[in-house]
Order: structure tokens, then C-alpha cells, then sequence
């Protein structure tokens, strides 16, 4: 017998016996049946669980509760309704009557646990009982259930009273903290000497369900409704649940130990995260929604590029890796950064204006997780069964499950005046000859194309009303060839049917735009980046403003060779982009009459092809941009294999090899999602000739022919312009009663890509004056951010010249330029005599629930920087959300014989969402234990200055100054309130 079918047969006869010991308790006590029950159920799912990994990859993670000796951990991003892994089970009571579960949920801290069901059968618990506590996120869970009669699945009432306990532990617990009500229940799950089964790390409960043949024929299906992972969000310095699908994003690709472990830019992260959290309107729902939101749970045998993937897709993301760090782009329309004209070009451009056949697309389809319907930014409104909190009102029959969402076309359902997409579509015409016969629905064989013919004076369609002959013995009937053409879009991270069909226009008329092309630009184009918008002039195309979007970019260096005897020839350094046209329309809202109900269009049979299609377009990129840098510094080549979405509905996944050009055995290189439309070949030698080939694959097996690239030469350049500070601790500033500065670089050497150099090997270097050595022009000024470079176009390094500069520009995107660092001169007054003094705090101190970000930066002599002290609440905080309360002390100890002033340079950021009440920020200042208000502010407040007087012969170091950020409170559900104060500076003088 085959592995998976004998496990089945296993597994079937372990539920069986279950079944029995439901029905007959005393059973169980027969201690045969213990140990056929244990070789039945272990063997069963050891051999099973092999043969059915294949079909739990479509749908990753856990959506019913299962028994394994070693199953896969789960993650849980958003709200979602999982199973978990039962990890202990026993039996227990007089007469073994009592079935007790340890369910391990999630891999991790979950914000917490909405509802348990049994079922499907939502259970109710006595919020007054043992057991029922809050999570991390105020979210009451647990206890015992109430008693009360409830209406389940088909209008069936169902009472749990005295039959369901449930008690949740959420990963926040420490080693010891062993559920004692299993414990009393069940004395082997207990802290001993060879165990602590405290499951550390993991969100987890402890199930107690009594036997009971009317509500429990057999086990029961256990389901949980999860708020997962808490997120840090950067914009408010805090972690807490989120669905916004940037921050979730970045969370997984930045988290080393399961994720990618990449670095996230935290500036592109905030704008990304800004851009989800905007407020659309859904008329399916009739109510307001994220723009995009994330809930996705999954495993960890999931690659970690796979989950990636999945999680981009719900904000039709994408992503770029630009200077080592990540920068994840939502779907959003940011207008061009970038104008270029026929003086910008360097070489021609380089364009098609003809998408490929597997590119092009007139409607979308696919699929969604619809939980309940609706959802939107409330919450989730119905329970599993589509009744509203138990009430009979089943007009939805989902609860968590894959389903079509309304298929996505610019026709008359949805709005529009037509087909637009199809007609455009429509330019293929066949000839059907004199004395021939048709019917309706008749194949049409493509005899004839006539070019330069008015298809509007001749054309007719095959409909009721022509059936039968030709219209004549020497006239032609032309029939429209024209037909849909349909790209399947899968959104496994996505609740909201309304988010899912956004996601489904963008994805049409991104493909649309399908003008592609490459243009040449000097080193003025450096800034410009991957999804940077830019318009292009040329007026020989007909070009006004053309709007372009950058997919990609190389770089290229041109060296001429100079004639024998004359100065050597500067290089010339060329930017080639990969461009494609893009719009605004593109990212546009819904219209009136384009958001469908999940109704609204019924599913279309597609027939399937036995003949996979190739992808097509394989092109091959090896150079600095595909190339990685290892954790000693080496650099290691990369070939980046990228293609056109082949025109083949149902393959889901690329196959590649590749092999040393001329021998004869491939190598199997990574199986990635068919819509990532690229894969990354390591392992490779820099120089050396590579073939590569990739093919589609369906999941049944089935596979294209291959496509091949051959003698491709793997690259790897090392660019050495650079806007990252080489060495900032190599820079120090003085400041003179004159009025002047000098900023002094010390010797250090550097790591740039393979090559160490050293810098200022023969000693220190001052820069005066005007920035350069020995300079007489403007003075260096006090008080004032330098940025110090130097030009070292070949990476020779040694006694560089340094160069001061208050302008990045001068540097940033110049080849061979090279920032050492940033440094603020300091203040020593002017007009000769003595200094005037300036103090600065030393020290600070938290008091609140919110640690402060950045403290030292409130005195670090910078005003460009600032230190965060921040309040937030939002609706599942409860009453009260955390409070930040920073004191800054630490003067020098002393006195002085005049008036000096204390100087507190802030600004303050108030939030509020959803009716929630508006925060304050307040800021004190201590003279001693003398206490004084300086200013409270509960609205947004830019660059404020505070001033207090200190009286000649005071002790400044008896003096500190506190600042208290409290957020609001109420609010309907997603409400939010944040309060934060931002100190610039603060400092005595």
C-alpha cells in the first residue's frame, strides 16, 4: 500500500476509535485502546502528513486545528481564523470524560484571541469566569462558556454551558508560567524536573471540552479568530496589532531570524505606511477601509521570498534594494521627481510600443480570503457561519475561506460607456467566404486579414439576427476575432473584496501602459531610483512630458584613449534606465458603478490548454546591481533572470538551471511564484560564461518548453560614489572667540567594496576659513552642520584633500566622491574676551510607559535632530493608552555671576482618528522641586522656541526639564490618538 494511502487508512482508523470513545466514554480507560490509539494516530500522521505538504503549499499555515510529532511553526500577520498544532492531549475525570488540548497557535506574541469555535460554532464565554483575561492587546479572551442558548449554523441552537473551558497564554509568558488549570486537571503537565512546559515564545491555549454526545458526536473542528504579530511602527515609535500592509512588510523583511533579514529605509517606510493607512470609501461594505491592509498566516516551511511575495501583493507592492537597504513602494501615484529633454540623452532611445501577447490583459481575475461579508476598517462583522454576533441574519456563506472576487473590466458593468480594453483588442478580422453556412457559436477559421479596411462599414458579429448563408455570392463577411483575455490575479493576504478589486484595476491598467523602453542619461540622473516617476520630451516621438516609470537601471563607464602625448581623457560615465509608461489614472479611485458585490458577476469557465506556454522576454542582468555583499565585506556575483508573465492562466511557478557554457550538465537553480517575474542565480564567478534556461510549470507537473539565454557573462563592478559617511567618528570640530571654527580630520582607514584604503596616513588635516586647507575666504561658522568629503575618483586614498560643505548636492550622486562624515561645529561666542558658555544636560531619564527615541539628540548640539517623546492610544488600548514622560538633567554643577537664559527648542506633533479626543503635550521646568508649566500644546506646533530665565548665583545643576506626551482617549472603533514632543535642543547660555 502507497505511504499516503496507508497513512489515510490509519489516520481513518484512529478516528474512528475517537469517534467510539466520544459516543462511550469508559472506552478509554481500557488501557489496550490507549496503546492501539497511540500506534494508530502517530503512525497515521507520520506517513500522511509527507503526502499531503503538496496541497497545504496553496494555502500556507494552519486553517484547522491538527495533531503532528513535528509540524511547522505558523505566523499570523492581521486578523485571521486559524487552526494550530495540538502539541498535548489527555484524557481525564472518572470516567475519562474530560478531552483536554494544548493548542499551539502562533510562533510568536499575538496581540490577541477574538474567539474560539467549536464547529464552527462560536463559543460564548462567562467574561466573570477563571480563566477569562486580556491579552497584550485589551482584547478579553477565555474562561468558562456562559450557559446560554445561541444560535449556530442553520438557525441550530447550541448551549456550551459546562461543557467548553478555554484559557490563552500569548507568547509574553516566562519559563514557570505553566497553565495551572491544566495542571490541576492533568498532574503531567507540570514544571518537573526533565520538562518546563511553559511553550515559551508561542501563542498557545489550554482547551477543556467535556464529552457530551449532542453538541459533540466526534472531536470537534477547532478554529481561532487571531489578532497576530504585534508590528513596530516607526512613525509612533511603538508596537502594537496592525494590518497596514507596508509596516507588515517590513517587518518580515527585516526580521533576521525567519524573514529576510534585510535593512529597512525607515524614510520610504513611513511614506509607504501613510499611504495604506488612507481612508477609501466602500460602497460594498458603506463604509470607510484602509487602503491596504495585510492578513496573511503561513508556515515555516514557506520560503521566506515566498511569503514576501505574498504579503507585497496586497498593496500591489513592489520593492527595490538601493544602497543596502530595502525600500518597499505600495501602489500609489507620487507624480514625477524628474523632467528630462532631448539634452538630457546621451544615446538614443531605445522603444516598443507593443506589449507582448503574455503581457496583455483585458480583465482580471482571481481570488481573495473572503472572511465574512462585509469588511472594512470596523472590523469583521459576521462570525463564520455569516450571522452577525450569533443572530440568525445568514447572508454570507464565508468565514475565512478562498473565493473569486467579481471579475475586474472597463466595460459596462462596471461603469463604462464600453469595452474599452476589449475593443482595443479587436484588430484581428476573418473572412468568411460566399455559399458557406454558419450557426451561432461557430468556430471561425482566420482566413483573411485585410489591412487599410473601414472594419465599421463592414464588420458584423455573428448574433441572432444572421445566422444561416453569406450575405452574397461575391461579397465577404467579416467576423470580430476579438476575445477576453484574462490574467489571474491570486490575493492571498487580502480580506476586503473592495481592496481586492482596487488591486485588480491597477493590475489591468498597469499592464495597459505597456509602451517599454530604455533611456541614457548622464550623472545627473544618479538621484533618480527604482519606481521614481520622470517625464521625458522628444518632440521627434511626439513626445510632450511623456510620463515614464523607472523598473530598473546599470551603470556604465565609456574611457577614451587619448592620442600619444596629449593629458589623459576624463572617462564618461553613462545611466541607462529601464523605463515604462505609467499614469495617474492608474492609481485612481473607483468611479460611480465600477466596485462590484461579491455577486455581481458570476465565475467564468475557462477551458485548459493542454500546451503550457513558455514565458517569454527571459533576459539576463549580472553586474554591481545584482551582486552581494557578504557579511566580511566580499562581494559575490549574482545573474538576474527576469521574463514576461508567459500568457498561460494556470502556471504558478518558474523553473531555471543553468550550467558553464560548453558543458553538458545543468543545474537545478530556484523554483520561484510565476509573479515575481524574476530569480537570482548565485554561486557564480565573476567573468566566467553562463547558459540559463527557465520553463513554466503548472501545478499538476506539467511544463513548458524551455527558454534559453546562452553564454551570458557573469559581472561585478565596484561603484565607488557613495552617500553613506565613511568614518564620522574621524571628524572634530573647535569653536574661538572670534567668532570662527576649524573642523579636523584624523587618520582612519576604510573598507570600500574589496579595497581597504587609509586616509590622512601623514597625520591630521584642519580645514579653516572658507572649508579648504589654508583657505582665507567666509569663515567656518559656529553652530552650523558640515558635511566633509573629498574627490578620490581611482580609491587610492592616502593624504586626500577634505572638503566642508553645508550643501549634499555637492557631493551626493557624483562619482568618486566620498563622504567622511557630518559634524556640528560648537559655540564659543565672539567679540573677543572671554567664551561665552553654553551648558547642555547630560542625562534622561524615562518615567513613562513609552520609552523616548533618540534622548540624547535633545542635547547633542544639533538642532537638525530631535528626541521623540511619545503618548499613543488607540480603541483597544481600553480607558487610557501609554503616556511618554522624559526628564532631561545633568547641568554641570555651578553657578554664574550674571542672567543666563534656559533655552528649550521643540515642536509637537497631535493625531487623531475615528472621534478620538486630542492629546497634549506639556513642558516643565524644575528649579529644584519648584515646578513650573512652560507650555502645553494640544494641537500640531512647529520649530517653538521656550525661554526661561535663570537669575544670576543659581545652581544649574538643580535644573531639568520634563516633557509629558498624553494621548487622548475614546473614539469609535479604529480610533487612534498619538501625541509627541520633539526636542530639538536644549541648553543653557
Amino acid at each position: 500500500m502507497p505511504k499516503a494511502i496507508q497513512g489515510a487508512a490509519m489516520l481513518g482508523g484512529a478516528l474512528a476509535m475517537g469517534t467510539a470513545a466520544f459516543f462511550d466514554p469508559t472506552l478509554i480507560a481500557n488501557p489496550v485502546y490507549d496503546e492501539l490509539m497511540f500506534s494508530l494516530a502517530v503512525g497515521g500522521i507520520g506517513m500522511e502528513a509527507a503526502a499531503i505538504a503538496g496541497a497545504l503549499m496553496t494555502n500556507p499555515g494552519m486553517n484547522i486545528t491538527t495533531r503532528s510529532p513535528a509540524s511547522p511553526r505558523q505566523f499570523i500577520y492581521g486578523m485571521q481564523r486559524v487552526g494550530g498544532v495540538a502539541i498535548y492531549r489527555s484524557t481525564t475525570g472518572s470516567t475519562h470524560n474530560q478531552y483536554n488540548y494544548v493548542i499551539a497557535i502562533a510562533n510568536h506574541v499575538c496581540w490577541g484571541i477574538d474567539a474560539l469555535y467549536l464547529d464552527g460554532r462560536k463559543v460564548w464565554f462567562d467574561t466573570s469566569s477563571e480563566g477569562s483575561e486580556a491579552g497584550p492587546g485589551g482584547i478579553i479572551f477565555g474562561g468558562s462558556a456562559d450557559g446560554n442558548n445561541h444560535t449556530g449554523p442553520n438557525g441550530v441552537q447550541y448551549n456550551f454551558g459546562g461543557l467548553v473551558y478555554c484559557r490563552a497564554k500569548y507568547g509574553t509568558q516566562v519559563s514557570g508560567d505553566v497553565i495551572g488549570d491544566l495542571t490541576a486537571n492533568d498532574p503531567n503537565w507540570a514544571a518537573s524536573a526533565s520538562g518546563n512546559p511553559y511553550v515559551g515564545g508561542c501563542t498557545y491555549v489550554y482547551l477543556k471540552v467535556e464529552y457530551n454526545p449532542g453538541m459533540f458526536p466526534a472531536e470537534p473542528q477547532i478554529r481561532f479568530t487571531t489578532y497576530g504579530k504585534p508590528i513596530f511602527d516607526p512613525r509612533t515609535s511603538t508596537t502594537a496589532y496592525s494590518s497596514n500592509a507596508a509596516l507588515v512588510c517590513a517587518d518580515w523583511a527585516s526580521d533576521s531570524v525567519n524573514g529576510l533579514g534585510l535593512t529597512v529605509n525607515q524614510a520610504q517606510l513611513i511614506a509607504a505606511a501613510n499611504v495604506c493607512d488612507e481612508e477609501v470609501y466602500s460602497s460594498v461594505a458603506a463604509a470607510y477601509e484602509y487602503r491596504y491592509a495585510c492578513h496573511y498566516h503561513f508556515d515555516s516551511v514557506t520560503a521566506p521570498s515566498d511569503v514576501y511575495s505574498t504579503l507585497l501583493q496586497s498593496m500591489g507592492g513592489r520593492r527595490s534594494l538601493i544602497g543596502g537597504q530595502e525600500y518597499i513602494v505600495p501602489a500609489y501615484w507620487q507624480g514625477p521627481s524628474f523632467n528630462w529633454g532631448p539634452g538630457d540623452l546621451t544615446s538614443a532611445v531605445n522603444w516598443d510600443s507593443v506589449a507582448a501577447f503574455a503581457d496583455n490583459a483585458n480583465r482580471i481575475t482571481g481570488t481573495y480570503i473572503a472572511p465574512n461579508y462585509p469588511y472594512n476598517v470596523a472590523g469583521n462583522l459576521y462570525d463564520s457561519n455569516g450571522f452577525f454576533d450569533g443572530e440568525i441574519q445568514d447572508n454570507f456563506q464565508f468565514g475565512f475561506t478562498q473565493t473569486s472576487y467579481p471579475q475586474y473590466a472597463q466595460d459596462p458593468l462596471h461603469g463604462y460607456a464600453a469595452d474599452q480594453w476589449l475593443n482595443e483588442d479587436s484588430g484581428v478580422i476573418a473572412a468568411w467566404t460566399s455559399g458557406a453556412t454558419f450557426g451561432l457559436g461557430d468556430t471561425v477559421s482566420y482566413t483573411q486579414v485585410v489591412a487599410g479596411v473601414s472594419f465599421a462599414s463592414v464588420w458584423r458579429s455573428i448574433s441572432a439576427g444572421n445566422v444561416g448563408n453569406a450575405p452574397g455570392p461575391t461579397s465577404a463577411f467579416w467576423v470580430n476575432a476579438a476575445v477576453p483575455l484574462p490574467i489571474e490575479l491570486g490575493l492571498q493576504s487580502v480580506l476586503s473584496i473592495s481592496q481586492a478589486q482596487r488591486l485588480a484595476k491597477i493590475e489591468l491598467l498597469r499592464r495597459r501602459f505597456w509602451g517599454r523602453g530604455t533611456i541614457e542619461l548622464g550623472l545627473q540622473a544618479f538621484e533618480q531610483q527604482n519606481f521614481d516617476v520622470c517625464t521625458l520630451t522628444l518632440p521627434q516621438n511626439g513626445w510632450a512630458e511623456k510620463t515614464l516609470e523607472v523598473i530598473g537601471c546599470t551603470f556604465r563607464v565609456i574611457s577614451k584613449d587619448a592620442d600619444p602625448g596629449a593629458a589623459p581623457t576624463a572617462p564618461e560615465y553613462r545611466l541607462t534606465f529601464s523605463v515604462g509608461e505609467t499614469d495617474s489614472s492608474v492609481y485612481a479611485d473607483f468611479g460611480t458603478g465600477e466596485e462590484q458585490t461579491i455577486y455581481a458577476v458570476p465565475a467564468i469557465p475557462q477551458q485548459i490548454s493542454s500546451i503550457v506556454v513558455p514565458p517569454t522576454a527571459m533576459a539576463i542582468e549580472s553586474d554591481a546591481s545584482t551582486a552581494i555583499t557578504a557579511l566580511d565585506g566580499s562581494v559575490q556575483p549574482r545573474a538576474k533572470i527576469i521574463w514576461d508573465t508567459p500568457a498561460d492562466g494556470f502556471a504558478t511557478q518558474i523553473e531555471s538551471q543553468y550550467r558553464v557554457t560548453g558543458t553538458s550538465t545543468w543545474l537545478a537553480g530556484p523554483v520561484v511564484s510565476i509573479a515575481l517575474n524574476q530569480l537570482f542565480i548565485a554561486g557564480i564567478v565573476a567573468g566566467a560564461q553562463y547558459d540559463f534556461q527557465i520553463r513554466s510549470l503548472r501545478p499538476n507537473g506539467a511544463s513548458s518548453v524551455w527558454v534559453q539565454v546562452l553564454a551570458a557573462t557573469a559581472g561585478l563592478t565596484i561603484n565607488s560614489q557613495t552617500a553613506l559617511g565613511e568614518d564620522p567618528q574621524a571628524l572634530q570640530s573647535s569653536s574661538f572667540t572670534n567668532g570662527t571654527s576649524t573642523i579636523t580630520c584624523l587618520p582612519f582607514s576604510v573598507l570600500i567594496g574589496q579595497i581597504a584604503v587609509s586616509l590622512f596616513p601623514s597625520g591630521a588635516v584642519t580645514l579653516t576659513n572658507d572649508g579648504t586647507l589654508g583657505g582665507a575666504g567666509s569663515t567656518l561658522a559656529q553652530q552650523t552642520t558640515y558635511y566633509v568629503y573629498y574627490s578620490d575618483p581611482t580609491v587610492a586614498g592616502g593624504n586626500v584633500t577634505p572638503i566642508a560643505t553645508t550643501n549634499r548636492a555637492d557631493f551626493l550622486g557624483k562619482n568618486g566622491l566620498f563622504l567622511i562624515g557630518a559634524i556640528t561645529t560648537p559655540y564659543a561666542g565672539s567679540g573677543g574676551g572671554s567664551p561665552v558658555s553654553r551648558y547642555a544636560p547630560s542625562t534622561a531619564t524615562d518615567s513613562g510607559s513609552i520609552t523616548t527615541l533618540n534622548a540624547s539628540y535633545a542635547y547633542d548640539g544639533n538642532s537638525s535632530t530631535f528626541a521623540s517623546i511619545t503618548g499613543s492610544y488607540s480603541y483597544l488600548d481600553g480607558a487610557t493608552g501609554p503616556i511618554g514622560d522624559c526628564t532631561f538633567s545633568g547641568f554641570p554643577v555651578g553657578s554664574s555671576s550674571s542672567d543666563r537664559t534656559l533655552n528649550i527648542l521643540i515642536g509637537a506633533h497631535i493625531d487623531v482618528t475615528h472621534g478620538a479626543s486630542a492629546g497634549s503635550v506639556v513642558v516643565n521646568v524644575y528649579f529644584g522641586a519648584t515646578k513650573s508649566t512652560l507650555a502645553t500644546y494640544t494641537a500640531t506646533t512647529v520649530g517653538a522656541t521656550l525661554t526661561q530665565d535663570v537669575p544670576a548665583g543659581t545652581d544649574i545643576s538643580t535644573i531639568s526639564v520634563e516633557v509629558v506626551s498624553s494621548p487622548g482617549s475614546g473614539g469609535t472603533s479604529g480610533a487612534i490618538s498619538t501625541a509627541q514632543g520633539q526636542v530639538s535642543e536644549i541648553f543653557i547660555q
